[in-house]
């Protein structure tokens, strides 16, 4: 029986953090309980009741929840309350409440908040087939006819297991193919976001998926043959690696809350759980929980090393990722011994790993792509582990030549994976400052985007490397030139779709910035600074906190050249302040990412103190900056 009542208990201001939350949390805390109040009166008028509300009071989103056991009221009150909560600063989000006692709803909530959080799937999350492009599909450049300019894509979706998807969560119904499948549109859209460029899925509707499945333009999902799933559970657990984007606020506590019961109901299956552990150290790594995230790394390689040889491959690759993670953590302890034989194990494993497959690629046991994709894998841990840039460069170059042969055979499976492994190969060569072989490298990825991929994301990529080569030989009017290509690509892309590609403008308005100071023209640089920093601002009130990384990061730059250069010290200081009041603000999920500009910040402060002769704030800056040095 539903109660005749509405109930909310008041949240108190929890302080854990303090200064991130700033002065207001008490205004805010206060708001929130009376504007959820104010929704209860609503209810109440139109005879609505058995709702209970809670939230959680945040820094960067404060969420609000409205429960019920019956799902038809929910949707009634939902439609209700929709003004009165639009203009707020806060998520709402509305469940039914759930009596089942499904074990593995706790791994699907745990991996959607994590995916909500960082947007990305985690490299040890192994995917099966569940969902990939048909052969019968017509190339993106073809049109359905001359007045539309949209292409059908084809997904080829396994039936059987949106069944088992749909009946793992309360709030889906429908007994039609067609209806499951649009119930489960928004997830596979995700899916596709992470098959495709940006630039390609421009030629794609995703306004109106529901349409796009009745045969209009977008994407159209038909049924897999010969491939359904006998396991309900295992079936749910492949399908969250999927779930990108199913929410679309998150709270860290509330993830983290959902990993442990993973951990706790999942014990039968060890890949379940190396996933989980690997999400959840991810999650601790990002938000700077060092000893937590060395704690689920340290579970994994214990969890390894009771798995079998046959699956040495699989695993032997997490072993090795592992094994370079804890090398960063040790590192962040100040625990150097221990770093440094994290990484000598991992360097073992990798070599082992390299060793296998060249023997089963000899023996026709696994195609040349994964011996390119074992290559790229040990040339990435030299470059960014070890360090060792010329034991990276060599085999990358092998990584190369198989994908070129293998691009020449199936450009459009492997020209992107020849780009991309070009593209690193230039980076290398740039960080060693061998400017003439980065510019042969970034040259030749151009061309395979010109000629081979035709995507002008990819064209803009390279014009804007090549523009950082130009500056670094002083060859300002070609920087000028590349850029210039870019700015034209990007103006081409925002007409297309505004609300993606608008941010890239941004960032080419600072590259050009940074060309001015490299020519010395340090009022200019100084203005287009500004207007970055103005235009990041206008995106930053659409979504709060969303660009605090990137206005910090200009704020630095404009600093620097009003003390170096302009002599404007009082203007710079209180850009340095602004910066690390932003960068204090961030989304808890960047407060790793945060410190290296905070500590750039605190470096520049106390450059300034020293020219202003206050030695005692120069010296206490210096330590901050210190106290942030392993990033």
């Amino acid at each position: 029986m539903i109660k005749k009542t509405n109930t909310y208990k008041p949240t108190d201001v929890n302080y854990h953090g303090g200064l991130n939350y700033g002065a207001n949390i008490h205004s805010i805390t206060v708001q929130i309980n009376q504007h959820i109040w104010d929704m209860i009166k609503i209810l109440n008028q139109h005879e609505l009741y058995g709702f209970d509300f809670e939230s959680k009071i945040g820094d960067n989103k404060t969420i609000v929840i409205m429960t019920h056991q019956d799902k038809d009221a929910l949707k009634k009150a939902r439609k209700l309350l929709k003004d009165a909560h639009y203009e707020s600063d806060f998520v709402f989000l509305t469940k039914v409440i759930e009596k089942k006692n499904d074990k593995t709803m706790w791994v699907i909530l745990a991996i959607f908040i994590l995916f909500a959080l960082v947007g990305r799937l985690f490299w040890f999350l192994y995917q099966e087939d569940l969902i990939s492009f048909s052969n019968s599909t017509p190339p993106p450049s073809e049109k359905i006819n001359s007045t539309d300019t949209l292409v059908v894509k084809d997904i080829e979706i396994d039936i059987d297991k949106l069944n088992a998807f749909k009946d793992s969560f309360s709030e889906q119904n429908g007994t039609t193919i067609d209806d499951k499948t649009m119930m489960v549109m928004e997830i596979t859209t995700s899916v596709i976001s992470s098959l495709v460029s940006d630039e390609e899925k421009d030629k794609y509707s995703s306004k109106n998926l529901v349409e796009s499945f009745k045969g209009k333009s977008g994407i159209r999902f038909v049924a897999k043959d010969g491939n359904l799933s006998k396991d309900f559970n295992a079936t749910v657990k492949e399908l969250n690696v999927y779930a990108q984007n199913f929410i679309k606020d998150s709270n860290i506590s509330l993830a983290l809350q959902c990993f442990d019961k993973a951990l706790d109901s999942n014990t039968s299956s060890k890949d379940e759980l190396l996933k989980t552990l690997a999400s959840q150290g991810e999650l601790y790594e990002n938000i700077g929980q060092i000893k937590k995230e060395k704690e689920s790394y340290s579970k994994i390689l214990e969890l390894n090393s009771e798995l079998k040889e046959e699956a040495f491959i699989k695993h032997g690759l997490t072993n090795a990722i592992i094994h370079s993670k804890l090398a960063k953590v040790y590192e962040d302890l100040n625990q150097t011994k221990l770093a440094n034989e994290s990484l000598k194990k991992a360097e073992i494993v990798y070599k082992s790993l390299l060793v296998e497959f060249r023997k089963r690629s000899k023996d026709g046991k696994i195609e040349k792509k994964q011996l390119a994709w074992a290559l790229n894998y040990l040339a990435n841990f030299y470059a960014n582990d070890k360090k060792e840039y010329t034991l990276s460069i060599q085999i990358r170059k092998e990584a190369i030549s198989i994908y070129k042969k293998l691009s020449k055979k199936n450009p459009k499976k492997f020209a992107l994976l020849y780009y991309k492994t070009i593209n690193s190969l230039g980076k290398t060569y740039l960080l060693l400052n061998k400017i003439d072989l980065a510019h042969e490298r970034y040259n030749s990825a151009l061309y395979i985007a010109k000629n081979i991929l035709k995507q002008n994301l990819y064209k803009a990529l390279s014009f804007r490397a090549l523009a950082m080569v130009e500056i670094k030989n002083k060859k300002f009017t070609k920087a000028n030139k590349y850029y210039m290509n870019a700015l034209k690509i990007y103006k081409k892309m925002v007409h297309k779709n505004s609300k993606l590609y608008y941010p890239k403008l941004i960032e080419i308005d600072a590259c050009f910035a940074h060309l001015e100071k490299e020519k010395g023209n340090y009022s200019l640089a100084e203005k287009k600074y500004k207007k970055v920093i103005l235009e990041y601002k206008k995106m930053n009130k659409e979504k709060p906190l969303e660009y605090n990384l990137e206005i910090a990061k200009a704020l630095n730059d404009v600093a620097f050249i009003e003390i170096v250069y302009l002599k404007n010290l009082m203007d710079a200081e209180i850009k340095l302040f602004e910066a690390v009041s932003l960068a204090k603000k961030v989304k808890e999920i960047e407060k790793k990412s945060v410190k290296k500009i905070l500590a750039e910040t605190y470096r520049s402060l106390a450059y300034l103190a020293m020219l202003e002769k206050n030695t005692i704030g120069a010296s206490d800056y210096y330590r901050k900056a210190y106290s942030l040095k392993k990033f």
